[in-house]
């Protein structure tokens, strides 16, 4: 219950109460353990509500007025602000029984240090009413209430200071002294220091004889009024609480959080709620200032002044301002909150010397180089917490369906949010839904967001001004793109400069929040991109424009090219659209990961979409058609779908046949992926017959090319042969090499399931000897895949396991879940053929699961037919059999139809059910005969023997 209590209403982790409860040594029933102590509290408080199960772990619901530390926390803020706190803090007072909370409990590290927070906010509290106590001249009892606590406290300089002051309040100047010479022995023997400069200060007040002044304990007080409504940021604001919290001694470094973000994001509202929140444990006050614009001196003039220093005894230079205000510093725990940073060095005069204190900052750009520093950069706020603070502004005012999209067109910006809200708020003629449909428009949304002094477009406008002209330029140019986040060479390609250079404007734009970069990508926020665009469209000529497009769209076509050349897929591309530096992008290409590959897909299909808007009809068919290894890579269906009929729409309208033919055959290819192979034969053989008819002699090798495969899948294999033969003369021809050497690949295919494994080695071998010398990767792949099995099927196993481990090379580096699928079912055939059956099982069912997951038929027919012949159980097999032959006829593939029976032929046989196994092979061998497979021949022999086994 005490943890729980430590966090009132918010989560405690499972994990937290377990280390606090059993720390390194937990049993191994921790856990349940602690769901029973739950259950426990949950009955003894009569209400299972009261303890909530909650991600990560539970949390206590906790009533306002029913805990006693937030009740005293509320007075004691309350008192602050007051003119006579002293009614206010004392009944905060009252609230504790004894010394210290959680008494008798002190064993669990996290109530310890929930203890020691608590001890030092309650002396805080006496300090501040004994503080009252002297302004108000209630001096009676101060002496021997201080007496008491510096017996207590001996360490405790400040209630020294404050025992001095009621003495000499009270004339009583020597025993004022003598409590000085006691408190310097004390101190002395317990640290090896002197007093520190407040206690020396009145010492030398009272040695002078000035009059009794109360100036030494006007504790500043300049932080900003907390904002009522401030929502969310409950992680951040508890890692910043801790770091600040943190107990602090004069000679420790100073303890700094810096709070950074874009404008507009809430860092303000956020410095200042979190300031109010440890107020109390920095009893020497908070200082304030907004530091944009403002020069470091002025402030220490300000800060000088309010640490009770005479404005004539203020120096003039920075460096002695920031002398004298680190000496009025030491020894005192304050907070300073430094606000609208504009840099590192604007602060370092600020920033106290004794570790005692701490400083908050907040700056748009993240202030490198402060030693120790605590970042916290702020985000665009949740869609929860954005929904809750439209409510707290809004007030009882219903949005209903609005609000969902008003967070959205907002992106979670909370000055936008608060814009909305308070337009709502205070017109409350206007409904959401018109709102919503103002905001829709990109061309207006910055100019309805304006209520007041308050201005979306004016807080970016102080970040984009601050920025040098290139950079500037740079954001504007990136303004233009519709991509959801781009690489760096992008950047290189808008400008039309070196990758070098482009990197260095990125980082000026992203130190001045206007631009996020995350795994090596960078995006804007949305309203920001709107912004941008607002500054190329008013700054940039339509020319300027139109260039800068050219060139990105250009970019990201050299790029796909380099893919398509490492899929082996070959790069077929209109002459007359020029690609931008293909250097830059083909070794951009090569550095990346393959899932920095992948990440591609989403600009892609965005590029597809700008450019068909546009008219650029060129860059449109070429950039899907360019994007279709990606998509393949990352069985990005729905984005591959999206990209062919917007680009197919695009060519249809501007009347490109070429393009047209282009978009039929990336259909085929669509179709192929998800085995539809009619619907693949009818758009592949649409893009032969139009390139023929342009006599675009490479389009048609390739729509051969993927025909042959077509053509093998259904089974024909005279004709796949002759279509492969083909394609691979044109590709070589063409100089497509890649493409050629997957041709090659076909044609070894075609001879392995006709039965042929002999020739499939040696055409296999040939096609990779060409994938080599080629760089085409997936081609050699593919190759190793297929000439593994056919070496298997010659029992050459060792041969097998050298060409599989190619495989897996490419699969660990790819990381994809097709590819996966092949090399657990190339390991599957492989561990089989040892006689390692158990092992090859469990393979094949984690090829199976794959196969389903990413929804490949053909795979899970052939990994089916596979099982069944290997699983112990003949009715399990069976039925791995009976949903192979399901799915083969689903596909409309009589090859695989085939097979399934010819297996589930030798099933029945085995279980000497004779008459189902002759009609399975009957079935079987009609097909093989219709599709021309030497295969029927072997079936034949089967019927023939079985035939004379049970005459």
């Amino acid at each position: 219950m005490a943890i729980l209590l430590t966090r009132p209403n918010r989560p405690v982790s499972i994990d937290t109460i377990v280390d606090a409860l059993w720390e390194d040594e937990p049993p191994k029933t921790a856990v349940k353990n602690v769901q029973v102590y739950i259950h426990h509290l949950r009955r003894a408080l009569g209400s299972a509500d009261r303890i909530v199960r909650q991600s990560p772990g539970y949390r206590l619901v906790v009533h306002p007025g029913e805990l006693d530390a937030q009740r005293f926390a509320d007075l004691a803020r309350a008192g602050r602000t007051a003119e006579d706190p002293a009614g206010l803090l004392r009944e905060a007072l009252g609230l504790w029984q004894g010394d210290e909370a959680y008494d008798g409990i002190h064993d669990i590290p996290l109530i310890r240090t929930e203890t020691r927070r608590l001890g030092e906010a309650r002396i805080a509290v006496i300090q501040d009413l004994i503080d009252a106590d002297l302004r108000h001249g209630r001096l009676a009892h101060l002496t021997a209430e201080l007496t008491a606590l510096t017996n207590r406290y001996p360490l405790r300089e400040g209630l020294w200071a404050r025992l001095m002051t009621a003495l000499y309040h009270c004339r009583r100047q020597a025993e004022a002294l003598r409590v000085y010479e006691r408190a310097r022995r004390i101190i002395a023997d317990e640290t090896g220091l002197d007093p520190g400069q407040e206690l020396r200060d009145l010492q030398q007040m009272i040695l002078t004889a000035q009059p009794a002044t109360d100036a030494l304990f006007e504790v500043p007080r300049m932080l900003p009024g907390d904002v009522a409504d401030f929502t969310g940021r409950s992680t951040e604001l508890a890692s910043a609480e801790e770091s600040l919290r943190r107990p602090g001694s004069d000679a420790a470094p100073v303890r700094l959080v810096a709070v950074s973000g874009r404008g507009g994001i809430g860092k303000t509202a956020f410095a200042v709620h979190l300031a109010h929140r440890v107020e109390e444990a920095y009893d020497g006050g908070q200082l304030y200032a907004s530091m944009s614009g403002t020069r470091p001196g002025e402030v220490l003039g300000i800060f000088l002044r309010l640490l009770g220093v005479a404005a004539g005894d203020i120096p003039d230079g920075v460096e002695d301002r920031a002398t004298l205000y680190r000496h009025r510093l030491a020894r005192r725990r304050v907070l300073v909150v430094l606000d609208n940073v504009d840099s590192k060095a604007q602060i370092m005069p600020l920033l106290p010397g004794s570790g005692a204190c701490a400083v908050l900052t907040t700056s748009r750009g993240r202030l490198g180089g402060l030693p120790g520093a605590h970042a916290i950069d702020l985000d665009a706020l949740p869609p929860g917490d954005g929904h809750r603070l439209l409510n707290k502004i809004t007030g009882t005012r219903d949005l209903g369906e609005a609000a969902d999209a008003l967070l959205r067109l907002c992106a979670g910006l909370p000055l936008a949010l608060r814009i909305v809200g308070a337009q709502l708020a205070t017109r409350p003629h206007r409904t959401p839904a018109e709102l919503v449909e103002r905001l829709n428009d990109e061309r207006d949304r910055l100019d309805v967001l304006r209520h007041g002094d308050l201005a979306v477009r004016a807080t970016f406008e102080i970040s984009y001004r601050a920025l040098s002209a290139a950079a500037r330029r740079l954001f504007r140019l990136l303004g233009l793109l519709e991509v959801p986040d781009f690489a760096a060479w992008t950047a290189a390609a808008v400008l039309d400069t070196t990758a070098e250079r482009a990197q260095e404007l990125l980082d000026e734009v992203i130190d001045a929040r206007l631009l996020d970069a995350a795994s090596g990508r960078y995006r804007f926020h949305d309203l920001v991109r709107i912004y941008a665009g607002e500054r190329a469209q008013e700054e940039e000529p339509e020319a300027e424009r139109t260039a800068a497009l050219r060139r990105a769209f250009g970019g990201w076509l050299a790029f796909t090219d380099a893919a398509h050349r490492a899929a082996g897929d070959g790069v077929y591309a209109a002459d007359e659209t020029p690609r931008w530096h293909p250097e830059i992008a083909a070794e951009a290409f090569t550095r990346s990961s393959i899932v920095e590959v992948r990440t591609e897909c989403r600009a892609l299909v965005a590029t597809v979409a700008q450019s068909a808007a546009l008219g650029m009809t060129g860059h449109c068919w070429q950039l899907a058609l360019g994007g279709v290894p990606i998509f393949a890579q990352g069985n990005f269906v729905d984005e591959w779908t999206a990209a062919q009929e917007c680009a197919f729409e695009a060519c249809v309208a501007a009347g490109d046949r070429r393009g047209q033919a282009a978009m039929f055959y990336m259909r085929g290819l669509l179709h192929d992926w998800r085995r539809r192979h009619p619907e693949c034969r009818d758009s592949l053989s649409r893009a032969l017959e139009i390139f023929d008819d342009l006599g675009d002699r490479h389009g048609s090798a390739l729509a051969v090319h993927r025909l042959a495969s077509n053509e093998r899948l259904a089974g024909r294999v005279t004709e796949a042969i002759a279509l492969s033969r083909r394609a691979h003369h044109l590709l070589h021809a063409l100089g497509d090499h890649g493409a050629a050497a997957d041709a090659l690949v076909q044609v070894g295919v075609v001879h392995l399931e006709s039965g042929d494994a002999t020739s499939a080695v040696e055409v296999l071998d040939e096609a990779m000897r060409q994938a080599v010398e080629h760089d085409a990767t997936l081609v050699l792949a593919q190759g190793a895949y297929w000439i593994s099995a056919a070496q298997i099927d010659l029992g050459r196993l060792d041969d097998a396991a050298r060409s599989h481990a190619i495989l897996e090379d490419f699969v660990r580096r790819v990381g994809s879940p097709t590819a996966e699928v092949y090399a657990h079912y190339s390991r599957g055939l492989l561990d089989a053929a040892r006689g390692e059956r158990d092992p090859a099982r469990e393979r094949l069912e984690s090829a199976l699961n794959i196969a389903r997951e990413i929804e490949d038929p053909l795979m899970q027919v052939r990994v089916l037919c596979t099982l069944g012949d290997l699983h112990p159980s003949r009715e399990t097999a069976a039925l791995y059999l009976y949903e192979a032959a399901e799915i083969a006829e689903e596909l409309r593939m009589p090859l695989w139809q085939a097979l399934a029976a010819e297996a589930l032929g030798r099933l029945h046989a085995e279980r000497g059910d004779h008459d189902a196994a002759r009609a399975a092979w009957r079935y079987a061998h009609d097909l093989f005969v219709r599709i021309g497979s030497p295969r029927a021949e072997d079936v034949a022999r089967l019927l023939e023997a079985r035939t004379a086994h049970t005459r």
